[in-house]
């Protein structure tokens, strides 16, 4: 599991050593050290010593010489990237199939509210999930995602089992603390003391929605393919029926695009809602009759059939 030193990793961390004969768990500890702060080795050495005192191996990450793409976007996404890296790293060495991360309540709602407030989609609503598979042999857990910060640190207190506090937690350069200390606590107060519960069940909502979204999708995908094979055999092309596609609200047709290009290994990166809304609206009306898309690919119209192609140029 992944333990900062933080109240909610070190309350996950004392839940499972409690729980790990009844379970029969095996568990380790993986702390990266981001070396952002001049408090930062401090800090893992302390997880470390915690980890001592309860048996649990742990290991410490730090930073090396990142691939250019962990380095990408802002101080937050790099340091997360990174993080996330290093706990696949360290589960894949060892053999480890779970990999546990104290994201809570409070963490669900702040997220949500930083989606909208960035722009987002029926995706972005649905906030934390509970499990996301890192690899084929590894799946990312969040055990404590209904749990709220607030028990957690009661129940630290009850043990008088201390925890770190971060600094960089009160950093109002960063988003999230400004979520955090600023705009949930201004909402609460001015708006809907319970903004928190409410964020989170928006996030449950969009989670079932998308989910019978995505089911509709596949099954569109496999009805609408009169090239069934292209999606085996590494063909660079597809052939889509369009009559099948008309029958499907947008959602749907949207949402089915977007598997097509997981399944086919496209480049999705620059596609903009733009760029999948005018991709829908040719698959259901027929115009454009051509359309480039980012990534070397042509969708083109022909007749009651719509040919999505990667050019090989």
């Amino acid at each position: 599991m992944a333990v900062s030193g933080g109240a909610d990793s070190v309350s996950l961390l004392l839940l499972l050593h409690d729980l790990r004969e009844e379970l029969q768990l095996q568990l380790s500890v993986a702390h990266f050290d981001h070396q952002l702060r001049e408090s930062s080795a401090d800090d893992a050495k302390w997880v470390e010593a915690l980890c001592n005192q309860l048996a649990v191996p742990c290991v410490i990450g730090r930073p090396d010489q990142d691939s250019e793409s962990m380095q990408q976007g802002g101080i937050e996404e790099s340091a997360r990237k990174r993080r996330y890296h290093f706990f696949q790293q360290v589960a894949e060495r060892h053999k480890i199939n779970w990999v546990a991360i104290a994201h809570t309540a409070d963490d669900q709602a702040e997220t949500v509210l930083h989606h909208i407030a960035r722009g987002t989609g029926l995706k972005g609503l649905q906030g934390i999930p509970e499990t996301r598979e890192l690899t084929e042999s590894v799946t990312l857990i969040r055990p404590l995602l209904q749990v709220n910060r607030s028990e957690l640190i009661a129940e630290l207190a009850s043990r008088q089992q201390a925890f770190l506090q971060d600094e960089s937690n009160t950093d109002f350069s960063f988003t999230r603390n400004r979520i955090r200390h600023d705009v949930l606590p201004y909402l609460k107060e001015s708006l809907n003391p319970q903004i928190d519960q409410a964020l989170r069940r928006l996030a449950k909502q969009a989670q079932e929605a998308q989910s019978a979204i995505d089911e509709l999708a596949r099954n569109l995908l496999d009805q609408s393919l009169t090239n069934s094979e292209s999606l085996r055999d590494g063909l660079a092309f597809v052939r889509l029926s369009i009559p099948e596609m008309k029958k499907q609200p947008v959602a749907v047709v949207s949402a089915m695009f977007l598997k097509l290009w997981t399944e086919k290994k496209w480049p999705r990166k620059q596609m903009s809602h733009f760029h999948w809304s005018q991709l829908t609206e040719m698959a259901t009306t027929k115009s454009p009759q051509g359309l480039a898309l980012p990534g070397g690919i042509q969708a083109t119209c022909r007749r009651d059939v719509l040919e999505i192609r990667l050019r090989s140029d």
